[in-house]
């Protein structure tokens, strides 16, 4: 169970990143967004981004890697959630602020039981 610890926080940001992508892309797109899609870009965007970013940034350089890694985030976010351009853009922005939230809302908390339990 030792090989599990060190994949806790990582399954954590997932989970945690899914819903945010679940709640934006259901605020913004209305009923086309499914929890499953939500943890299907989670999953899979950011293993584009990084390949991408890292591919393309010894061609193009750091900027245009950026780009083009942002342009890959929209176009899964666009293909899995099945919206425009526009709506992904919307959906990304969205989740982003919902994911600093509750990663501010849960490290107060536990700044919280912190000091309560000394």
């Amino acid at each position: 169970m030792e090989w599990f610890i060190p994949l806790f926080p990582l399954l954590v940001g997932w989970v945690v990143s899914a819903l945010a992508l679940f709640f934006a892309g259901r605020i913004v797109s209305g009923k086309k967004a499914s929890l499953a899609e939500a943890f299907a870009i989670a999953l899979v965007g950011p293993v584009l981004v990084g390949i991408t970013t890292f591919i393309v940034a010894f061609i193009f350089g750091p900027i245009m890697s950026l780009i083009i890694a942002l342009l890959i985030w929209l176009w899964t976010v666009k293909s899995i959630f099945g919206v425009g351009w526009g709506a992904a853009f919307l959906i990304s922005i969205l989740a982003i602020f919902m994911f600093v939230a509750s990663v501010v809302l849960v490290s107060f908390a536990i700044g919280l039981t912190e000091i309560i339990f000394l």
